[in-house]
């Protein structure tokens, strides 16, 4: 089952978000943390994994999307704070 589905928010709705294209309400927040199962403050937390036992195409995979994420976060950040 998507995220979409267990949120019952639209496919293109969730893209835009990921996308840094729209901000999100707090019901908004709500809905996605609930399709998680998680607290809706672990959305907004650092990824972190131990690399240390992991191949190298692990860790360069892992690096891109810790940079990628940054660099999202960062963006939407000046765009919209």
């Amino acid at each position: 089952m998507s995220l979409a589905s267990k949120s019952g928010l639209a496919t293109n709705f969730i893209n835009d978000i990921e996308n840094c294209k729209k901000w999100i309400s707090p019901s908004t927040l709500s809905k996605l943390s609930e399709a998680l199962n998680i607290s809706p403050y672990k959305l907004f937390l650092e990824i972190s994994i131990d690399t240390s036992s992991s191949n190298a195409q692990v860790n360069q995979l892992y690096a891109e999307l810790s940079n990628e994420l940054f660099s999202t976060i960062k963006d939407f950040a000046i765009r919209h704070v």
